[in-house]
């Protein structure tokens, strides 16, 4: 992998001259420029090293570690030829040389998940419980079984650790030097949800969001959306213009929705139906509406409706990522029909979410349920990382314009 980004960067560098000529006249000739060669191959053999160290750990998130640390591998090496003073003989290079790194790791890892699969050892005879799917795993039935030493980890059901039994054969796995993973915590860790059919009113306890980072999070929303404002500004000037040219009415579509603790707010959004279109205020759109506009369904396939809703997070209604708030007749419905389904309200609700990245749209009360089990994963487990990874994933989801309705 180093021996093709070697020839390519050196190419690019090159253009048409001889390589023998070039490599002899101009760029063996300093020092600074070998080393402005050999840095990126340095930020390649980090990211490589640092997540080769953790390849074992199978997680639902690991396209985006890939990603980040490969990225951040490259800024590093990056700054210190910044302040090493080495020139940057082609940004254009270094850039590609990035670029090829990520894509190269993807590859890698999951051509290496797919060929050489993580060995996990469940006890079939414990009963009937869910084990989560990943082509990287492989589970093997350990009724029999003496040797744990060659699995990466030993799922159990610690719920049935009160018994004299179980206490005594999980005694003995672990004094044989097994991995023991709970398996609701494998659950989650390899589907990134968590199953609301298993959730009790006292495991409500361990879902808590973290108080620091929900303090945090709100000056960072903020941050990031004036970051963003000279973008921002811009484009919703020539959507608002694109709106009013097609139709009457007005540029904003206001909207009730239930935010934190379960109170009101008017959610901001560009119009994306005709103006006569009422129906709008209290039903899903489905694929086809012909409630939608020309510039609506753009708008919607690329998620820029959305866009004014800065505004709801600039008055801390809601946050840049969270639970999507829904409106006031759809909650009440649910909290009747849906266990637990108030408690997605402990957080401010966001433009996007992890439940909106890796699930599909939900027209169902069964679907919702999942969407919700999505939603409780990220309430659980929210921190800067996670955060990442959703705005990483909305990214890409409006790139390519995928799941609008």
């Amino acid at each position: 992998m180093c021996a093709v980004l070697i020839v390519v960067s050196v190419s690019l560098l090159i253009g048409n001259a001889p390589i023998a000529e070039y490599l002899k006249n101009d760029l063996l000739t300093e020092s600074k420029s070998v080393a402005f060669l050999l840095s990126w191959v340095v930020a390649y053999v980090a990211a490589w090293t640092t997540l080769r160290s953790q390849s074992n750990h199978v997680r639902f998130d690991w396209i985006s570690k890939v990603i980040l640390v490969s990225a951040v591998s490259f800024l590093v090496v990056a700054m210190v030829i910044y302040f090493a003073r080495i020139p940057f003989l082609s940004r254009a290079v270094f850039f590609m040389s990035l670029s090829l790194a990520i894509i190269g790791n993807v590859v890698i890892f999951e051509i290496r998940g797919r060929l050489f699969k993580s060995i996990y050892g469940v006890f079939l005879q414990d009963g009937a419980y869910v084990l989560p799917e990943h082509h990287g795993i492989q589970y093997r039935d350990l009724s029999g079984e003496e040797d744990y030493s060659k699995f990466s980890g030993v799922v159990v059901n610690l719920d049935a650790g009160e018994l004299e039994e179980e206490v005594r054969k999980f005694t003995e796995l672990q004094q044989s030097g097994a991995n023991l993973i709970d398996r609701k915590d494998w659950f989650e860790l390899v589907s990134g949800r968590i199953l609301l059919s298993e959730v009790r009113l006292q495991d409500l306890e361990r879902v808590k969001p973290p108080r620091l980072y929900i303090r945090s999070k709100r000056v960072l929303d903020g941050a990031l959306v004036l970051v963003m404002a000279p973008f921002i500004v811009p484009l919703g000037l020539l959507i608002g213009l694109a709106i009013k040219i097609e139709s009457s009415g007005p540029i904003f579509f206001r909207q009730m929705r239930i935010g934190l603790h379960g109170k009101e707010f008017i959610m901001y959004k560009f119009r994306s139906m005709s103006h006569s279109s009422e129906a709008e205020s209290a039903s899903f759109a489905g694929k086809g509406d012909v409630r939608v506009t020309r510039v609506g369904k753009i708008m919607r396939r690329y998620r820029l409706d959305e866009l004014p809703q800065v505004l709801n997070v600039l008055k801390g209604q809601m946050s840049l990522i969270g639970p999507r708030p829904e409106q006031p007749e759809i909650v009440s419905r649910y909290l009747k029909s849906i266990p637990f389904y108030g408690f997605r309200h402990v957080v401010r609700p966001g433009i996007s979410g992890w439940a909106q990245v890796v699930y599909h749209y939900a027209a169902s009360d069964e679907e919702t349920m999942r969407k919700l089990e999505y939603d409780f994963f990220y309430i659980k487990n929210m921190s800067l990382w996670l955060d990442f990874v959703v705005l990483l994933r909305t990214t890409v989801t409006m790139m390519l314009g995928k799941g609008a309705r």
